[in-house]
């Protein structure tokens, strides 16, 4: 049975290879595009989607919530089973992602595109949630004192639905805008 939601889809087929990308050299693993998604697999990509899942379950239909309910065990197996690997992938990661998100900054600099912004910060929420799993911060303060420069606070930029998950305090960046060039 296909689930009605795509993201269940992507999250089944991200879980099923999950060993094999956790004991694998790349960073992003590419997902068959009958998953549901136009997305690969990475653990940045593959938290915010648990995150946006959880929030939404209410809304799914019983047969969709209990599929994820199996998919949230399934994740929680493979956490305690390849926590080291997992830690690795995470940490190599995290390294991508603060590069992404410098490079979106310098180029701000040069070129300011806040509209773009409230989908480049996914890769410093990505940074953050990325540290839960390497239990190692990632080194952001350098491009956060940037970032403040010319961050004006303000409402919270995703739906509603996922305030809770990320507070203020640790995740400022996402309640706000670019105020002004950095």
């Amino acid at each position: 049975m296909t689930p009605a939601d795509p993201r269940l889809a992507w999250y089944a087929a991200a879980v099923d290879k999950l060993a094999a990308f956790l004991l694998s050299d790349p960073i992003v693993w590419p997902l068959d595009r009958k998953a549901g998604l136009r997305q690969d697999l990475s653990l940045g990509g593959l938290l915010l989607l648990q995150d946006e899942l959880r929030v939404e379950a209410a809304h799914l239909s019983p047969e969709d919530r209990r599929l994820l309910e199996d998919l949230d065990r399934r994740w929680e197996v493979a956490l305690r089973e390849h926590a080291s690997a997992l830690a690795r992938k995470a940490i190599r990661e995290q390294a991508m992602r603060l590069h992404l998100w410098s490079a979106y900054l310098a180029e701000l600099e040069e070129r300011p595109a806040a509209g773009e912004y409230p989908q480049q910060v996914r890769h410093r929420v990505m940074l953050e949630r990325l540290g839960d799993l390497s239990a190692r911060p990632s080194a952001t303060e350098p491009v956060d004192l940037r970032l403040r420069s010319s961050f004006q606070a303000g409402p919270f930029l995703w739906p509603a639905a996922l305030q809770p998950l990320y507070p203020k305090d640790r995740y400022w960046f996402l309640y706000g805008a670019l105020a002004a060039r950095l």
